[in-house]
């Protein structure tokens, strides 16, 4: 691996602001680089209705304010979107249509930027089963420029099945739906959850079934980490099933949950997730802030990295690794440090692209890729020896990196940096 001097990291950390600013505060450019699209978060979600052959879906849309361009007036920042849902069946019939516009007002600049407050959108049909295809539409109005999505779903025939499992949905906040009306609830769009959440499904059981039994499983790395068991509300022959989780108590990164249901003479069904948790350091048990901080180490440098290294409580390792990330951090929310959050979201990434025997952020492509970000390019061939290699192409940076599969085993070793 190459070293990296003090003054190289010093570099690597003003690419790694850089590279946030782009993509979190300026994303989705237009193919021709003058003028941005609208970058928007969407869930389709299918729940199980009294009838057999339909679904009952949702569409929940929402768009951060960052994403729209606010124009000064007075002494507010004003601006307006339009979104357009459009449903047509396999033969382009139009069987659903919804319209939304909505103004929106920010009483300062720093609001324009902010990623967590969200113009939403939502609403719900019933289907009938077939082919149906999606096309969502975006419009800033200042600007006037709008940004499609097609999808293509299938709603199944569910007739035979005893019992219909909807998605998995993820709640902001712990709800005791036992009491609380999920209806009145709007589920996050997103699957990044850095505060306590719930996770609810919906069943539909045609006929009574003996030993029904509902759990919650965890998986992460390929192994199940943990298994809860899931709260339920009976509706009728629907069952409302739920499960709060303390963000202090959840595996930090990305899981896939799965609420299983079984039952005697039922086929085993299951409807699945993937989450990630991103907490803040106060909720790190010992064994996640010392993987952290080993992650760190082609980054670390300074004062507060040495006393960071040093630490040997749990209390003073969380005191000097937020000294630490405090010092390159573009905001001033307690909850979320963009930088601090690309770099580990980088180290994950790596994680699960990047398994060559040794841990993905170890290995030289790992490496590279959590330093420097997607390369704008990648192009792949074989040397002399007819050994795989693979060429790493930043414009931002000027470089290119040599990645050679010394071995045969899929293992790249890092061979040269052209500049």
């Amino acid at each position: 691996m190459i070293g990296l001097q003090i003054h190289e990291k010093k570099i690597i950390f003003s690419i790694l602001l850089a590279f946030v600013f782009v993509t979190v505060l300026f994303a989705s450019q237009t193919q021709k680089g003058s003028q941005k699209n609208i970058k928007y978060f969407y869930r389709i979600s299918k729940f199980p209705t009294l009838y057999p052959d339909s679904t009952l879906v949702r569409f929940d849309i929402a768009i951060p304010y960052n994403d729209l361009v606010f124009i000064a007036s007075d002494s507010v920042y004003k601006t307006g979107v339009k979104f357009n849902l459009f449903v047509t069946d396999k033969e382009y019939n139009a069987v659903f249509e919804k319209n939304w516009r909505k103004k929106v007002e920010a009483d300062n600049y720093p609001e324009t930027q902010s990623e967590t407050t969200f113009c939403r959108f939502d609403t719900k049909s019933v289907f009938l089963s077939g082919k149906y295809k999606i096309i969502l539409e975006a419009i800033d109005e200042n600007i006037g420029i709008s940004e499609f999505t097609e999808l293509q779903v299938k709603i199944p025939d569910q007739s035979k099945k005893k019992a219909v499992l909807g998605d998995l949905l993820i709640y902001p906040e712990k709800h005791d739906f036992s009491v609380e009306n999920y209806e009145n609830f709007t589920p996050q769009s997103g699957n990044t959850c850095r505060t306590d959440f719930t996770l609810l499904s919906i069943i539909y059981l045609r006929q009574p079934i003996e030993n029904f039994k509902t759990e919650a499983i965890w998986w992460g790395k390929n192994r199940e980490i943990r298994q809860d068991s899931v709260w339920c509300k009976q509706d009728g022959n629907f069952l409302i099933l739920y499960r709060p989780y303390s963000i202090r108590d959840v595996p930090q990164g990305l899981s896939s949950v799965q609420f299983r249901v079984s039952g005697k003479e039922m086929k085993k069904t299951a409807s699945e997730i993937q989450l990630e948790v991103i907490k803040q350091v106060d909720y790190f048990d010992e064994e996640s802030i010392d993987d952290a901080i080993e992650q760190m180490v082609y980054i670390g440098e300074g004062a507060a990295w040495d006393s960071l290294r040093n630490a040997d409580t749990l209390a003073e390792k969380k005191k000097w690794f937020n000294r630490f990330w405090q010092e390159y951090s573009p905001a001033s929310d307690s909850l979320k440090n963009p930088v601090e959050e690309e770099y580990f979201r980088r180290v994950r990434f790596a994680i699960r692209q990047f398994d060559e025997g040794d841990i993905g952020w170890r290995t030289d492509r790992g490496k590279t890729y959590i330093l420097y970000g997607p390369p704008n390019d990648i192009q792949k061939s074989m040397d002399s020896m007819m050994r795989n290699m693979e060429i790493w192409v930043y414009n931002n940076i000027e470089k290119q990196f040599l990645f050679v599969d010394i071995t045969g085993s899929g293992t790249y070793r890092l061979m040269r940096v052209y500049d």
